[in-house]
């Protein structure tokens, strides 16, 4: 899960993501991806302040 949730922290994860639907032959809207690009982000930075680091106490 940490995994994921470092490579959805990066913005090249969402670029590539957009090659890999293209290629799938899903187009989406510019607005649309940037609304998803957003949220990921949004996401992400939230996973990242609730989640413990590796070796932190509570």
């Amino acid at each position: 899960m940490a995994y994921l949730i470092a490579r959805f922290r990066e913005a090249s994860t969402y670029g590539a993501l957009t090659g890999v639907f293209a290629a799938l032959g899903l187009h989406l809207d510019p607005g649309v991806m940037q609304n998803i690009t957003l949220i990921g982000t949004g996401i992400a930075g939230l996973l990242g302040i609730l989640l413990r680091d590796r070796g932190a106490s509570a």
